[in-house]
């Protein structure tokens, strides 16, 4: 038999709408529903918990909790059986509240027995079916299988057989009871005791409504800090791989619902860091949410965009169709939390009765503090904007001085290269000579060097290195010609004697350096653009 498919991350859109009701309108009652839903998963799916039991009197008493119109139950004298009596309760609970009625339609639950099995029958009066999919209180999706496998491991090796108008979920049998899945284990317990606090909160129970609300919201934020991976996980990401790997799984489920999914990409974004997994899920659930809100069908536009200015990713969702059903807040609020609070961006929702925008940020931090140490870096090259990245997005990564060190020896020969060849420079070097009075820094034995193989037009890379860039620099310095056969136009003298400075210090400071080139790149960008 399969393990089953869910997985507690399952309950985060319904964890994270329970926090929003509580922080924005403190609706007591949909918070509550939201944790009954995932309480329920969580008693599913914990280890069960053996005791004989009387199937009648488990039934009359879940009976009373069913309203009539839902369900109508037969209740036969059976033998005492062996199992969860929760777990046989939450998965009787997942069938009566899951059952699709049409109108007048109804739900008829009978205890019989057969062959000394006792079998609670469901059997459907009027148009209805039990679904593939179930939604805990319309919140945590559990399949029909998974549900199977609960079924069989809560009572001991029972099974449930469909049947041509309904089911029959045996209470006892012979079949290989199935392993319990450990990763709820760490949930049930606050969830429990966040549940308890509200009720509390919603009977006057509790003489302070604030502290008990407040003790709820502890609990549920205990559980969301366990499915972030308590503070780890926020990695440089692939933004754009996130958004079509998800648009391109969803597509197909969005299409049986006779929904159109449109996709456009304007600017790429660079690798942002973020917490992925809570990054897929924030997409996964905006189109989700699609999937609910337009019953009659329609089409779903996503815009994903880079903002350089704002440094930010810009993701954009227009939903348009016939009919938009708002539904249950769980998708926004697990969108919302992403956007919001993981990643400190922003997260907008508008809708009419045909449509919905939807709209979010995604910070670049790193971009962001990029532009704060070295204003203009983005036109330096590729790879030293890739360096420069990764030595600012908290990872690990080689030491500051020697990443620093590869990207000023490759801006360097970026620059010097393509002109140390090529006149006007190799022409202009003939007419230079060692200067009486060298800066501090300078050395005879370099500067002879660097103008020998200029002159020759062969220059090596190794005279792009900070000492000798700076000879070449210097030597070019004393004209606007001069410096711009060198890269240097945008530089009067004095800001190129600065230069020179910055790289013959023992360190050079690379990132006063890398301000100067950045500067010298724009200023190049520009005049090839006229």
């Amino acid at each position: 038999m399969r393990r089953m498919a869910i997985s507690p991350e399952d309950m985060e859109p319904a964890l994270s709408e329970a926090i929003l009701r509580l922080q924005d309108a403190c609706d007591l009652a949909e918070a509550h529903a939201a944790l009954r839903a995932c309480r329920a998963l969580c008693e599913l799916a914990r280890i069960p918990l053996y005791e004989e039991y009387d199937p009648h009197g488990l039934l009359a008493g879940l009976s009373r909790e069913v309203p009539q119109e839902r369900c109508t139950w037969g209740l036969g004298r059976v033998g005492k059986c062996t199992g969860d009596t929760i777990q046989i309760q939450e998965a009787l609970r997942t069938f009566i509240e899951g059952a699709v009625l049409e109108s007048d339609a109804a739900l008829n639950a009978t205890l019989v027995e057969e062959v000394e099995v006792p079998i609670i029958r469901f059997e459907f009066d009027g148009p209805g079916r039990f679904p593939q999919q179930f939604a805990l209180k319309e919140r945590v999706p559990l399949s029909m299988e998974d549900v199977e496998i609960r079924w069989t491991a809560a009572t001991r090796g029972g099974r449930i057989d469909k049947t041509a108008h309904g089911a029959d979920l045996r209470l006892k049998g012979v079949r290989v009871v199935p392993e319990t899945p450990q990763g709820f284990v760490p949930f049930l317990d606050p969830i429990r005791e966040a549940e308890r606090y509200l009720r509390l909160a919603a009977g006057g129970a509790s003489k302070d409504v604030c502290a008990s609300v407040d003790a709820a919201r502890r609990s549920i934020l205990q559980v969301l800090a366990e499915l972030d991976g308590n503070g780890r996980g926020l990695a440089p990401t692939n933004v754009a791989a996130v958004w079509s790997d998800v648009l391109d799984a969803l597509r197909p489920a969005l299409q049986e619902k006779a929904i159109a999914l449109e996709s456009h990409i304007d600017r790429l974004p660079p690798p942002i860091v973020a917490h992925r997994p809570r990054l897929q899920a924030a997409v996964s659930n905006i189109l989700r949410h699609a999937a609910t809100a337009l019953p009659n069908g329609g089409t779903v536009s996503c815009m994903l965009d880079y903002g350089a200015a704002a440094r930010a990713a810009e993701l954009l969702f227009s939903l348009e169709g016939s009919r938009y059903v708002p539904g249950p807040g769980h998708f926004f609020a697990s969108a919302r939390r992403s956007f919001v609070e993981i990643h400190g961006g922003a997260f907008d929702a508008s809708h009419d009765a045909a449509s919905a925008t939807i709209s979010a940020t995604l910070p670049d931090p790193v971009g962001r503090r990029l532009d704060e140490w070295i204003p203009g870096w983005e036109m330096l090259s590729d790879r030293s904007c890739q360096m420069l990245r990764l030595l600012k997005s908290g990872g690990p990564t080689p030491p500051e001085d020697f990443l620093l060190g590869g990207i000023l020896e490759e801006e360097l020969e970026r620059l010097l290269l393509p002109r140390l060849s090529v006149a006007p420079a190799t022409t202009m070097a003939h007419d230079l000579a060692p200067q009486a009075s060298a800066p501090s820094g300078s050395s005879p034995e370099r500067f002879s060097k660097a103008l020998g193989q200029l002159r020759k037009g062969k220059p090596k890379k190794e005279i792009c290195k900070a000492p000798y860039a700076a000879e070449i620099f210097w030597a070019f310095r004393f004209d606007a010609r001069h410096r711009g056969a060198v890269g240097l136009g945008a530089l009067d003298e004095a800001a190129v004697k600065e230069l020179c400075a910055l790289l013959w210090a023992s360190p050079p400071d690379v990132p006063a350096i890398l301000r100067v080139l950045s500067h010298v790149q724009r200023d190049s960008a520009h005049d090839a653009n006229g």
